[in-house]
């Protein structure tokens, strides 16, 4: 995981961002955008739209916001447990970072004329689902470390509401 900082109002949150390159082998290959003057890579992409979120949360006052509404969610008429919390926000902002990573899908970098990457004879070549599967992947693990099955039961209703988004 690679650490990030988002400001929020005075309070400054070490967010943790999924590192990409722990996931996907030759992830510096991958294309997620042509057309334009300069193909865009996923990396390149994926860091583009997390530096937008943060700039939403600075500037826009999203952060403080969003902060709040998480901060004071409830599970079964008790607050949520700090790591509870922590994990949500690490969920958000994962979520806003990792939407594109099923661009990664051989089919999809063929249809964007990628050479670098074999298609293997997939045919489907969308992205969205496979992106919503492995934001779920990262996340089923880090849920079912939390002590409280309640708990555990309310971060999976997080997580795929998060992933439909994705999706």
């Amino acid at each position: 995981m690679n650490s990030g900082n988002i400001k929020v109002g005075d309070i400054v949150y070490k967010v943790k961002k999924v590192d990409i390159n722990d996931i996907v082998s030759d992830i510096d290959i991958m294309i997620a955008h042509t057309g334009d003057a300069k193909e865009e890579t996923l990396c390149e992409h994926s860091e583009l739209t997390y530096q937008y979120l943060v700039r939403l949360f600075n500037e826009k006052g999203i952060g403080t916001i969003v902060t709040g509404l998480i901060e004071t969610m409830i599970c079964e008429k008790e607050p949520l447990t700090n790591e509870c919390v922590e994990l949500i926000k690490e969920m958000l902002v994962n979520a806003v970072y990792l939407h594109d990573i099923g661009k990664i899908n051989p089919a999809f970098q063929k249809k964007l004329g990628n050479e670098k990457v074999d298609s293997v004879g997939l045919n489907y070549k969308k992205h969205s689902i496979f992106s919503a599967l492995i934001f779920i992947d990262i996340f089923t693990s880090k849920i079912e470390q939390v002590n409280s099955k309640t708990h555990i039961k309310y971060l999976y209703n997080v997580l795929y509401s998060f992933a439909y988004q994705i999706s």
